[in-house]
């Protein structure tokens, strides 16, 4: 579900219902219409259902967010581009970046930038820049929050994933496989793991 400075709309079969989305861009849980940017949210739930598990696939769903698919290796530095403004004039970066990107992206509240598997998320917010009040001197394109499933009290949980493919002029099998476990220990502690691997044919091993 995707939703752009508004509700998000379900359609199912002749009903249509809107389902409010919050998000947490300000620093504090509000309805995404009242949000003073412009900004995108995408719900785990559609994630999962459009099989989106990385920067390249979240970009196509998302309106005017780029990223330049030059594989494993050129995932080493960010390459996000929003509203067309990127300080890696070829964003395609093969080796970790000496220069700020000009689009930030947080792990809940972290800034961080890491190349991983999206899985287990409460969803993603895109905030269009710039919102460098809010979100420092790396924003002047925008900002991506990355918001986690957090851990349950009330049941013990598990959710394992699997694939396979091919890659046009490769030998062997693609794969990938994902786990998210949920335990919880007492009346308020829990404890939630979220692990996965990917091998993609095709790629030289290099240092």
């Amino acid at each position: 579900c995707l939703a752009s400075g508004g509700m998000t709309a379900h359609a199912d079969g002749d009903d249509a219902t809107l389902a409010e989305i919050v998000v947490t861009a300000t620093g504090r849980k509000q309805n995404i219409q009242d949000v003073p940017y412009n900004i995108s949210a995408i719900t785990g739930d559609s994630l999962q259902a459009q099989s989106i598990t990385d920067y390249f696939e979240l970009a196509k769903a998302i309106p005017g967010v780029a990223f330049a698919d030059v594989g494993a290796r050129g995932a080493l530095s960010s390459n996000l581009v929003i509203r067309g403004i990127s300080v890696d004039a070829a964003a395609s970066p093969q080796f970790p970046a000496s220069t700020q990107p000009a689009v930030s992206t947080y792990i809940n509240s972290v800034p961080i930038f890491a190349n991983l598997r999206i899985t287990d998320l409460e969803r993603v917010e895109v905030l269009r820049g710039p919102p460098g009040t809010l979100y420092g001197a790396r924003s002047e394109g925008g900002t991506i929050r990355f918001i986690y499933n957090k851990p349950q009290f009330d049941g013990l949980t598990a959710k394992v994933s699997a694939g396979a493919g091919t890659t046009d002029g490769a030998s062997g099998l693609n794969s990938q496989a994902d786990l998210t476990s949920n335990i919880p220990l007492a009346e308020h502690l829990a404890f939630r793991v979220s692990a996965g691997r990917e091998r993609v044919q095709g790629f030289i091993d290099a240092p």
